[in-house]
């Protein structure tokens, strides 16, 4: 019996730090590999280049959805599997997927170990972190907004065992700032959703709860220190998520309006509201 063939789709964007190991990990499993790239700005382009199989192409950021959906649609194979840049295969989830190759069915979940530079966190919630990634081309798409994005498919979903290792922040400080930047695009898909005000009261609440849920209900003292810190900044993140929606509400009724509290924030971002 043949192999069923595989198309493995990239979506990158600065992703020189882990891009390589990403493809190599691919090598010899996935029977072409797609990069769509948007426009980075640093080796991402280079790397992608160098690696003969390779198929690269640029465009324009649209969202996570979108943009899968568009690198989906370039593949010539029947099952697509969807690899961030910033993840890569275990060798034992890579020989997994190799068995599976000759009677590939439905769709197929991985176990992600997510990392702090090189620190695997196993508790606060980030492990194992399923997320389906190898599927058919034909009975499955990506939707969601510009933010969020969740595989819409109607096929059975099995686990493969194997970890998919996800270097998700560079050290403390990238986590710190790509949770308050999660945050303000959070904030901006739930205006365009929902106009209605948060009490202060249940902000309040909120923040207290995502503390305690992440440190104590999804075991991250048993992380140490660093599971304080993670719940600490996922507490924090939220109180930026709600001051943010606050802003957002202001700016859209007076335009001129850029409080002081915003930390920061891009014209770019309020625009996605206007």
């Amino acid at each position: 019996m043949n192999d069923i063939k595989i198309s493995a789709v990239i979506t990158t964007y600065n992703a020189e730090q882990h891009i390589a190991a990403c493809l190599n990990a691919l090598k010899g499993l996935a029977d072409e590999i797609i990069v769509v790239d948007s426009f980075s700005t640093d080796n991402t382009a280079k790397i992608c280049r160098a690696h003969p199989f390779v198929f690269f192409i640029q465009r324009d950021w649209a969202g996570y959805a979108a943009t899968k959906n568009y690198g989906n649609a370039l593949a010539k194979h029947d099952y697509i599997l969807s690899i961030d840049a910033d993840e890569v295969l275990s060798d034992t989830l890579r020989g997994n997927i190799m068995e599976e190759k000759m009677w590939l069915r439905g769709a197929y979940a991985f176990k992600r170990r997510n990392h702090i530079g090189d620190i695997a966190v196993l508790y606060c919630g980030w492990y194992p972190d399923e997320k389906v990634r190898l599927f058919p081309r034909k009975t499955a798409t990506w939707v969601g907004d510009y933010v969020q994005e969740t595989l819409k498919t109607a096929e059975k979903i099995r686990t493969l065992e194997g970890d998919l290792l996800h270097y998700c922040f560079y050290d403390l400080d990238d986590m710190c700032r790509r949770f308050r930047k999660y945050a303000e695009l959070d904030a901006v898909s739930v205006l365009k959703k929902t106009g209605k005000n948060v009490s202060p009261l249940k902000v309040y609440l909120k923040i207290i709860f995502k503390f305690l849920n992440i440190f104590v209900l999804k075991l991250g003292f048993l992380e140490g220190y660093l599971g304080y810190q993670i719940s600490m900044e996922s507490a924090s993140a939220t109180a930026h998520k709600y001051c943010i929606l606050e802003a957002l509400r202001k700016q859209s009724k007076d335009p001129a309006f850029i409080p002081p509290q915003y930390f920061g924030a891009k014209k770019s971002v309020l625009e996605n509201i206007q």
